[in-house]
């Protein structure tokens, strides 16, 4: 691996450590924010195909090298594991609730090495309920450094 990662290759290595796990059945849908019809996708996967999805997300990026040609940040990476409970216990779900997919991703992901010299730290859970659409999310909080470097075409 190369020493240089940036936020896509955090994406593309979270959400295939998550669907590389037996534990999870190939219809949990798993998703990063970068991907079209990210919505489509999570209602589908939602309502349709067992009714546990999951989703990676990066939110802020705090530059911990302010001296440095190419900045090195650290970043938080949220991880939001949403179960519409009805249809996930139900006869077509994967009857794994929303509480204990957290939990495997936390256990599958605080302290992974990502890439060499970078891993996730896992920071908190929060918990959300929303009553008009039967769906309970598990916000769950990591931290790592990245590498904010681009082609910059010069």
């Amino acid at each position: 691996m190369a020493l240089v990662k940036t936020i896509d290759d955090l994406r593309a290595a979270v959400v295939a450590r998550l669907k590389s796990l037996p534990v999870f059945p190939a219809k949990v849908g798993i998703f990063a924010e970068d991907r079209n019809n990210l919505l489509f996708e999570v209602n589908k996967a939602l309502r349709q195909a067992g009714g546990l999805v999951i989703i990676m997300y990066t939110t802020d990026a705090v530059n911990t090298s302010p001296n440095s040609p190419i900045p090195q940040c650290r970043v938080d990476v949220v991880v939001e594991v949403g179960e519409l409970v009805a249809t996930n216990r139900g006869a077509t779900g994967t009857k794994i609730p929303a509480v204990e997919a957290a939990r495997i991703c936390v256990r599958a992901l605080h302290g992974w090495a990502w890439a060499t010299g970078r891993s996730l730290v896992f920071n908190k859970q929060s918990y959300n309920r929303d009553d008009k659409s039967s769906v309970v999310q598990y916000y769950l909080d990591f931290s790592t450094i990245i590498s904010m470097d681009a082609d910059i075409g010069v």
